[in-house]
């Protein structure tokens, strides 16, 4: 039985404003004669009501406010009445025993977080009445769409024209999912941390994927057109999913920030061929990851897009690349070879650090940005040739990369960290291209690394054993030094001084601008390949080189005839 005092209403007796009797474990409010006449239920009307467990709404209602059954986490069953038009902001919030629910269908809109944390919501009967989507978990397909009640694939009706931001985010039983094709953008967190999430079908209308759309998806291994996903399921399932129609991914030109995070079961991926950049954090600690592509048209790849992708071996970058932003690669424990295109301008700071196994890498000649730790603790480098331009050797930079047997610093450079030299115990040769002398400087903090390794390892010892090679002019001073003065100090060939500073090439640049302002100079004397299609001649590119290492591909590839 209902009593007066188990509930408060607005002045005008149409507004249900707060239900007090929290011990309430059925409820039908038709049962009560001023009840049954409301026309809405307000905002966290039954929020924290722990021990609901069913509830009736009145036929008059309308209106049902943000958070209305928000935490009601004993709720399995709610009925929503035909008259209601808008599923309102976390109305289910957290009530993780709800089972199941139909939308009545003059439902026009489900929004942010309505079914938010429902986990163990596994039927949802969408009417072909919503418009607007931003909040669904699993899903129950009406009989009218294509012929079927249920399926582990999910499909949305055509009519729904929007999909909010985080609409799935949570959905850990949700597995396969296809996009209605009036979709322009997947927002932010769309389908974040769906952990069973293993295919999607992505429809020709979407431009943009919005932040962190897919992170933490787990499971999720496939990324297909339509045409892909439908040819799939119908070899799966007897049925004619052809009313979907073909699609391409050639309409994205944004993927957000951290957008395939985590997604750990992710072992390729094709980039977008109207996308200027890679976000941040877009494949971080996507440690399946194995081999990727980077398309002519990408000019930046933004901090930690790679960070912790264990498996990445193959790493082919466009030429036209400009930017790899900090931690862009780090920890990827499996790469070995990087080629880093001549038009790259910036490589912020610990882009490669702990690549363990990176034994090779060539950085362009006219970098006008190296940052701090760049290759800290790469520990399989063997050598590293710096370009001009650098006048302080960024901080720790090659702390770390005990396997170095040679180091070429270029004529800019002025002064460097003595404890950069710490652990290199099989660093035989080093060649210093600066004809002023190099300035070592050492730190009171140095002592604490230091006393990280043996007496072996120090730098006075590690530099004793190297031939150091300088200019043939600057010789003297550098044995009157006091500090390089105890080491072997021989000249420099003066061919190998001038081998790469000539500045014939410097006709064939052409002055451009990054997003950042800065001044920098792109190579203007290569083939046009706009229009050669990598992604599609991949396996044919792999054959012609004869191998699947990247820096063969690479060459193949830039100078096809």
């Amino acid at each position: 039985m209902i009593n007066r005092n188990d509930y408060e209403l607005s002045s005008d007796g149409k507004t249900l404003v707060k239900w007090n009797n929290y011990s309430t474990e059925h409820l039908d409010m038709n049962e009560d004669q001023q009840l049954k006449k409301i026309t809405e239920i307000g905002g966290e009307a039954f929020s924290r009501c722990y021990s609901l467990t069913s509830i009736v709404i009145p036929r008059s209602v309308t209106n049902i406010g943000e958070g209305a059954f928000a935490y009601c986490m004993s709720l399995i069953s709610v009925e929503i009445p035909e008259g209601v038009k808008e599923i309102s902001s976390y109305t289910f919030q957290n009530c993780t025993s709800l089972s199941s629910i139909i939308i009545p269908k003059g439902v026009e809109k489900i929004e942010e977080g309505a079914f938010q944390n429902c986990r163990s919501l596994s039927s949802i009967v969408i009417p072909e009445s919503i418009m607007h989507c931003s909040s669904i978990s699993p899903i129950k397909i009406p009989e009218s769409i294509i012929g079927f009640s249920s399926s582990p694939i999910i499909i949305i009706p055509e009519s729904i024209m929007e999909i909010g931001d985080r609409a799935f985010e949570g959905c850990t039983s949700l597995s396969s999912f296809i996009i209605p094709e009036n979709i322009t953008e997947i927002k932010n967190g769309t389908f974040e941390n769906c952990s069973s999430l293993q295919s999607i079908g992505i429809p020709k209308n979407v431009t943009k994927i919005g932040d962190r759309a897919f992170a933490e998806c787990s499971s999720l291994s496939s990324i297909y057109t339509i045409k892909d996903m439908i040819e799939i399921m119908d070899s799966i399932y007897d049925i004619d999913f052809s009313i979907v129609s073909d699609i391409m991914f050639e309409n994205i030109i944004e993927i957000g920030d951290g957008a395939f995070m985590s997604c750990t079961s992710l072992k390729s991926i094709q980039i977008p061929k109207k996308m200027k950049e890679i976000r941040y954090d877009t494949f971080r600690d996507c440690t399946s990851l194995s081999s990727i592509i980077i398309p002519e048209n990408i000019i930046r790849i933004e901090g930690g897009s790679f960070l912790g992708c264990t498996s990445l071996t193959n790493l082919i970058i466009s030429k036209n690349l400009r930017k790899i932003g900090d931690a862009a690669f780090e920890n990827c424990v499996s790469l070995v070879y990087v080629l880093i295109p001549k038009n790259v301008k910036k490589i912020g700071r610990d882009a490669f650090r702990g690549c363990t196994s990176l034994i090779s890498i060539k950085l362009p000649k006219k970098v006008y940005g190296i940052g701090n730790c760049i290759f800290e603790n790469c520990t399989s480098l063997t050598s590293i040739v710096f370009p001009e331009g650098i006048v302080e050797m960024p901080y720790k930079i090659i702390r770390g990369c005990s396997s170095l047997t040679s180091i070429e610093f270029p004529k800019t450079l002025e002064k460097m960290e003595k404890v950069s030299f710490i652990g290199k115990r099989i660093l035989s040769l080093i060649i210093i291209k600066s004809e002023k002398k190099l300035v070592l400087e050492e730190d009171i903090s140095d002592v604490l690394e230091y006393q990280k390794v043996d007496r072996s390892e120090y730098p006075d010892n590690i530099l004793s054993n190297c031939t150091i090679f300088v200019p043939e002019q600057s010789v003297e001073s550098y044995k009157k030094d006091k500090e390089w003065g105890k080491y072997n100090i021989q000249p420099m060939d003066v061919s190998v001084y001038d081998e790469d500073d000539s500045n014939s090439e410097q006709d064939d640049y052409e002055d451009l601008e990054d997003d950042e302002g800065a001044s920098y100079s792109h190579w203007d004397n290569d083939r046009d390949y706009d229009n050669y299609d990598y992604y599609d001649n991949y396996d044919w590119l792999a054959e012609a080189a004869g191998t699947d290492d990247p820096e063969v591909m690479n060459d193949v590839y830039w100078n096809l005839d």
